[in-house]
């Protein structure tokens, strides 16, 4: 399908929990439009910025608004040390984090609070030795391959 590349004043933007965003902006030519896409870091960018939006033709909605579909939305404006170099997101999805051992950190963290989590929900706090286990599961779940043929034919379960 056929873009157009334009740039904009942002107005403001509203995140959705499934990584879209709402875009209020007003072109060059004085109208005001709505933006649907994916932008990292939208909440952080000020009235007045500047973006570069790659987007299909513009479109009627059923209630006779006009919108359109970014497949790129850029902030032009702003320092660069305040916005994240991830403000730039394609159609193909947001950018995965680079460091390994960042991914590994993160999901260890949410892993092991959700099984402390869980273990406290009954009423009872972990002992050291408690814990120890907990953090030896969590390890054990995050090393594990996914879908891996051997795993499954072993007797030892990833978890």
């Amino acid at each position: 399908m056929e873009t157009e590349t334009f740039e904009c004043s942002f107005k403001k933007a509203f995140e959705k929990d499934d990584g879209q965003v709402t875009v209020y902006i007003t072109k060059d030519d004085g109208s005001d439009m709505t933006i649907y896409g994916e932008a990292l870091g939208s909440s952080r960018w000020q009235k007045g910025d500047r973006l570069k939006i790659a987007a299909q033709p513009v479109r009627t909605s059923k209630t006779g608004k006009q919108y359109q579909t970014a497949s790129m939305i850029e902030n032009l404006s702003g320092d660069s040390s305040s916005t994240p170099a991830t403000n730039i997101v394609s159609s193909s999805g947001v950018q995965a984090v680079r460091n390994i051992n960042d991914q590994f950190s993160e999901k260890y963290r949410l892993t092991m609070s959700n099984l402390i989590g869980s273990y406290m929900s009954g009423g009872k706090i972990p002992t050291e030795s408690e814990f120890q286990q907990i953090d030896n599961l969590v390890r054990k779940v995050l090393e594990a391959k996914a879908n891996s043929v051997d795993e499954m034919l072993s007797d030892d379960a990833p978890f």
